[in-house]
């Protein structure tokens, strides 16, 4: 359904649901497989297998060995990838008529309209400096190994 309105609920209800599910499909699914292979690579290390042989919880396992190791490379995907959500989210505004950032960057591009288009790059841009220090802040969090210099 296109279109948009100016009660809250009615968007939330009736327009936001398909581009929201639509978004999450397309960028989740890929992703999905890729974030197991770590999770299955880490719980076949020898460090695993001895907390097992230890006689430590499976729980404990999981989230102190296995999920620690496993977050890192996932937080950088999913910190990288934002950026590309945010571009994907003009896509889908412009595709379903809802007014935002997307109508805005395809009447720019149709009007030649220069410093719109450089505004959005810079908001890209910016998006992807903050997205990728918070990755680095989100590693210490994860691992105490890891060392902010």
């Amino acid at each position: 359904m296109r279109g948009w309105s100016d009660s809250f609920w009615t968007n939330l209800l009736v327009y936001v649901p398909l581009p929201l599910l639509l978004g999450l499909l397309v960028s989740l699914g890929p992703d999905i497989r890729f974030y197991r292979t770590f999770f299955v690579e880490e719980m076949g290390q020898d460090y695993v297998r001895t907390a097992r042989a230890k006689g430590l919880a499976e729980s404990r396992v999981m989230l102190k060995h296995v999920l620690r190791n496993a977050l890192i490379p996932v937080v950088t995907t999913v910190m990288m990838s934002l950026p590309y959500l945010m571009i994907g989210a003009l896509v889908l505004e412009n595709f379903f008529g809802i007014p935002g950032m997307g109508n805005e960057v395809v009447m720019a591009v149709n009007k030649s309209d220069f410093p719109v288009i450089k505004a959005i790059t810079l908001y890209i841009a910016m998006a992807t400096m903050v997205f990728n220090l918070l990755a680095d802040l989100v590693y210490k969090l994860i691992d105490p190994r890891v060392e902010l210099r």
